[in-house]
């Protein structure tokens, strides 16, 4: 009798085993008991098109595919297949073949400290071997970033004063325009009757506006 209470009771605790796995394997449809789960999309190779929208780099070739996160929604990853990229031993974005031409350091992301990486300064026009490749008086990475002015043009505007010296004393390197010199009671000073001295708008009285030239 009491072998077969034992067997009995082995016999059930099996049989309940099997049933709550066959629910949540196969009624549920996944050991988590999700059954809402959006089906996951098949792989994309990736294209042009999908560069442009993940800001995937040439050389980079692979396919995205996708999973569900801790949350149970459909998330995606960038499976690579191939690396084919030029090497770049500091990683500053200009490939090792192009950095003696260029005249940077292969060591050294950024040749000449100025807070710009290589890469980035040669693909924007700038000498990465300069801090101030215009010789404006303003780094290259201020120009670009900052003022928008230009790194090759020491006179952005053209209109006869650099950059540094329009930005200095309050006035747009951008625009058109001059400014002359007065007094506050709006008589040219004497010294300097009508000279032009910046650049387009005026920060306090003590400049007029004249056209442009």
């Amino acid at each position: 009798m009491k072998k077969n209470i034992t067997t009995l009771v082995i016999v059930l605790i099996v049989l309940i085993g099997a049933g709550a796995g066959y629910y949540f394997y196969f009624r549920e449809g996944t050991s988590d008991g999700n059954t809402n789960r959006t089906p996951l999309p098949d792989p994309r190779v990736i294209t042009a098109e999908i560069r442009r929208e993940y800001g995937i780099p040439e050389g980079i070739e692979g396919e995205i595919r996708y999973t569900y996160n801790e949350a149970g929604n459909v998330a995606s990853y960038i499976e690579i297949t191939a690396d084919t990229r030029p090497a770049d031993t500091d990683r500053d974005g200009l490939p090792d073949d192009q950095e003696e031409p260029h005249g940077t350091d292969v060591h050294n992301p950024d040749t000449d400290a100025d807070g710009w990486l290589d890469g980035d300064e040669v693909a924007n026009g700038s000498d990465p071997t300069k801090l101030d490749t215009d010789g404006d008086g303003l780094g290259d990475l201020n120009e670009f970033s900052l003022y928008r002015t230009d790194v090759n043009k020491a006179d952005t505007d053209s209109d006869g004063f650099d950059d540094r010296t329009e930005i200095d004393t309050g006035f747009d390197p951008l625009g058109p325009g001059k400014v002359v010199t007065t007094n506050p009671t709006g008589t040219p000073n004497s010294e300097g009757d009508g000279e032009v001295i910046t650049a387009e708008e005026p920060s306090t009285g003590d400049y007029t506006i004249t056209p442009s030239q």
